[in-house]
């Protein structure tokens, strides 16, 4: 039985979500590595592009299914993007005003493929439907939900952050709800950034990128990799303030020493000539000498990606991109022209980033090593995810990772 058909369905960050909360839906993606990566994880997938099947086939095939859900592509909304969606909004929110889904305001279809979330929900007048896209469509939203409200739906957009539904990352993300059968309201979050007494208990705490990977300090030297998710809402390791490290990537004159409560340098994928990468640890500065590890390129690198400031340590990685680099805390506000990821920034293996954005760390992500991370940047966490359906649904997560 499938509970939902999924447009522009990706890697499957709305059918983990889903299949957490008993339910199944059915993707339609157009992307051939998405869909690879969709039937790896044992999703059901239809390659298709969404704009091509007609309003006549979408009722035949799925008027009987009970949701709907869209993330359309966001590129050109997204404030990296070139702008021109932001541009284009006016007449977007005039075509949903009108319910012209025919309407080209661009030639570019990553504009107007915002449309087909009316004309699918028109064909198949569903139960429930949810969205998801970058902040700047939240007015396309707004103006989904007169149109839906006209219709009999109960309706709720705005603005959910991602680390107040436990997943280990501040991605905020415009979400649209809507329903024919309950009213809506946005789902309670589980987490919160200062947690506060409430009278239904106290919520936990935000989940830190350290806590998400499992890193801990190890008889106070260094920083090495510990049990990982299975152990992510555990207690926070402790830092001692006199644990000091010495990170060494090629010759020695290069390493640089800085105390655990400082922020730590830049790290990036430096390699030597032979292709390692060399960690140096020590807890005392007057003593330079320190056991080596080698570390061939193709392994997880500890010094890659646990030498990091503090701000880690602390809090939620930032969103997740198409880009192994987690850039620090307001890495986006860059008054002096610094380049995005100059300062704190931190690179995460495939396997990381899928636990940052919430999925098992063994996603079987599909495709070049370009177009894995591109899947990896572009889904939504399935915590997220699960929140909002299972808030449309009545339905309760029955585990996580």
């Amino acid at each position: 039985m499938t509970d939902a058909v999924d447009l522009f369905a990706g890697p499957g960050g709305w059918s983990e979500g889903l299949r957490r909360l008993g339910l199944r839906d059915l993707g339609v993606e157009h992307g051939a590595a998405e869909c690879a990566t969709r039937y790896a994880a044992g999703h059901a997938s239809w390659h298709q592009d969404v704009s091509t099947v007609n309003s006549e086939a979408i009722a035949a095939l799925f008027g009987g299914v009970p949701g709907l859900i869209a993330s359309p592509p966001c590129p050109k909304f997204s404030a990296a993007g070139d702008g021109e969606g932001r541009q284009h909004l006016p007449a977007l929110c005039g075509a949903v005003d009108a319910g012209d889904w025919s309407a080209r305001p661009s030639d570019d279809p990553l504009i107007w493929l915002a449309l087909e979330v009316g004309r699918w929900a028109e064909a198949m007048d569903p139960e429930w439907i949810a969205c998801e896209q970058v902040l700047e469509v939240l007015p396309l939203w707004r103006a989904y939900e007169t149109w839906l409200r006209a219709r009999g739906y109960s309706t709720w957009s705005g603005v959910l952050c991602a680390a107040d539904y436990g997943v280990p990352q501040t991605r905020r993300r415009a979400i649209l709800m809507a329903s024919r059968v309950r009213a809506v309201s946005p789902p309670e979050p589980t987490h919160a950034k200062d947690p506060q007494p409430t009278l239904f208990g106290e919520l936990l705490p935000w989940v830190s990128m350290a806590d998400a990977l499992g890193w801990n300090e190890n008889d106070r030297l260094g920083y090495k990799r510990g049990a990982g998710a299975a152990e992510r809402h555990g207690s926070r390791p402790s830092r001692p303030a006199t644990a000091r490290r010495r990170i060494r990537m090629g010759p020695q004159k290069n390493a640089t020493v800085r105390s655990a409560d400082e922020p730590s340098p830049t790290v990036l994928a430096s390699l030597d000539n032979g292709g390692a990468v060399w960690l140096r640890t020590h807890q005392r500065p007057e003593r330079a000498s320190g056991e080596y590890q080698r570390r061939r390129a193709d392994l997880p690198a500890p010094t890659i990606s646990t030498n990091v400031g503090a701000w880690a340590w602390e809090r939620p990685a930032t969103t997740v991109c198409a880009d192994p680099r987690i850039g620090r805390p307001g890495h986006k506000d860059r008054e002096g022209g610094e380049a995005q990821f100059a300062t704190d920034a931190v690179k995460v293996t495939i396997e990381e980033a899928s636990i940052l954005q919430d999925f098992p760390p063994d996603y079987p992500w599909q495709g070049n090593r370009s177009e894995r991370w591109t899947q990896a940047g572009n889904a939504v966490p399935p915590g997220l995810a699960a929140a909002v359906v299972g808030a449309l649904t009545e339905r309760r997560m029955t585990w996580r990772i």
